[in-house]
């Protein structure tokens, strides 16, 4: 962890910019079997802090620097709940798209 926060620490001070921010994206494609897709796509606006959350999962290396400015917290301590609020919108379309579609009507 001390590696990372090194690493990230230099490598905003060679950019020199003072308050990081990121956006990250989620998108999800749908298709049919006749090859039409739809893609919906979420955004989540947030910044890069360091120290982070203090704390790692293998396989989300910047979850612990990501702080969600909609929240107030680091994407690494979402509970379920938060998850599932955050996401709700993009689980709402994907729900509509597969509604609308004609994969349930053979």
């Amino acid at each position: 962890m001390c590696l990372k926060n090194g690493y990230l620490s230099n490598r905003i001070k060679q950019s020199k910019i003072i308050e990081p921010s990121c956006l990250k994206r989620q998108i999800i494609a749908c298709s049919d079997l006749n090859g039409n897709y739809k893609l919906i796509e979420q955004q989540f606006v947030g910044k890069i802090k360091i120290p982070g959350a203090g704390h790692y999962i293998p396989g989300a290396p910047l979850s612990s620097y990501f702080f969600l400015e909609q929240c107030q917290r680091f994407e690494i301590d979402l509970t379920k709940h938060d998850k599932n609020t955050l996401f709700g919108e993009l689980k709402m379309k994907l729900f509509d798209i597969l509604l609308q579609s004609n994969y349930f009507c053979n």
